[in-house]
């Protein structure tokens, strides 16, 4: 079997960074080499033309374990768009340009400001062994220029991280961002696409609506992929049997790190009401998205105790409400608005007919 794993990096700061916190990590033995051990690799990078030698040299590490193909992206269709947009549509062209050049394997979907504990990879292979195709994780944000500190001299040391090193040091860099997902944040996230509970001292419980999807298939149909990964790739490639949902950082811990301005100028909520789950449940996700809902992912830097046994149970009383109250709305569809109605049928239909507040324009203007 072949692994592809597919990144899209440019510019000097972020190949840098990229080269120096994430590639390490990559070359961790539990990560790439546990990969290869057994099967073929070969790891796609998109970047740009100037990048190009920069990323070569950085990705020496790898090039024991891997085949690099490097690839120049052109973003002719993506120029229209800024900020995020661009690098959405931008990230979108490349997933399709490997597609057409790759007929077999599995698809693992990185990031450059994604890294994996040690171990990450070799658990994800393991469970493509027992039969999964697809596979979706819970990620932490980390503060970049906090996170950078104290990892240098880690990776310095020259030994593994596995998640609970790796935990501990990025849950002492939490970026503002995954401080809003916390419930009993002040302010509480606008966006609540996830949920943490705190677990005592040692951690917190996630209950992720859209993780992110670390592998999944390779197939023709990412050709036609209209929204960003996060929102509905997994489930529209894969039935639910079939993808794994972690829930574990002993297991697989990917942290991504971000700017501390990233997002900086979002309004905070009060503390999260059922209406406003209910709402962003409603209009963001679809019916499938509950299979990783109901999955409490443990995040810890030690053993897990009772504490995590009882977020767990608390945050599962949320979520079990949260849908009561999609299935009372339901209930009154007789009496709801045009707009509304759209929303329910997104949420409820099938998944090849949700409508993800991530598609691109072309897919946006055929809707009625």
């Amino acid at each position: 079997m072949t692994w592809h794993l597919f990144v899209l990096v440019w510019g000097n700061v972020f190949v840098e960074r990229f080269a120096r916190l994430v590639v390490p990590f990559l070359a961790m033995p539990g990560n790439v080499p546990a990969l290869a051990a057994d099967d073929k690799v070969i790891f796609h990078v998109y970047s740009d033309a100037a990048s190009r030698a920069g990323l070569a040299t950085a990705l020496a590490p790898l090039a024991a374990y891997c085949t690099v193909d490097i690839r120049t992206f052109d973003d002719a269709a993506a120029r229209r768009f800024s900020g995020a947009q661009y690098r959405y549509e931008l990230q979108r062209w490349c997933l399709r340009d490997l597609a057409r050049s790759i007929s077999e394997g599995s698809l693992v979907l990185l990031d450059s400001n994604f890294i994996p504990s040690n171990g990450t990879l070799a658990h994800l292979a393991a469970q493509r062994a027992n039969g999964y195709r697809a596979a979706c994780v819970t990620f932490v944000r980390a503060a970049t220029a906090r996170l950078d500190a104290a990892l240098s001299p880690c990776l310095a040391d020259g030994a593994p991280i596995d998640g609970r090193g790796l935990f501990t040091i990025a849950t002492a860099s939490l970026h503002h961002i995954t401080e809003s997902f916390f419930v009993d944040a002040a302010p509480f996230t606008t966006y609540p696409s996830q949920i943490l509970w705190r677990a005592g001292a040692a951690g917190f419980v996630a209950r992720n609506f859209l993780p992110h999807p670390l592998m999944i298939p390779v197939s023709d149909a990412l050709q036609r992929s209209q929204s960003t990964m996060d929102y509905d790739l997994a489930l529209r490639l894969a039935s639910d049997d079939v993808i794994y949902v972690g829930h574990d950082s002993d297991d697989m811990l990917l942290v991504k790190f971000s700017d501390e301005d990233h997002h900086a100028e979002r309004d905070g909520a009060p503390a999260p009401t059922l209406d406003q789950i209910g709402l962003f449940l409603l209009t963001c996700t679809n019916h499938r998205h509950r299979l990783f809902a109901n999955v409490p992912a443990a995040f810890h830097g030690g053993g897990r105790d009772a504490a995590f046994e009882a977020a767990a149970l608390q945050s599962q009383r949320l979520i079990d409400d949260a849908y009561g109250w999609i299935d009372q709305v339901a209930a009154q569809a007789g009496r709801l608005d045009a707009r509304l109605l759209m929303y329910l049928k997104s949420h409820l239909g099938p998944i090849e007919d949700f409508m993800s507040p991530q598609l691109e324009p072309s897919a946006l203007g055929r809707l009625p």
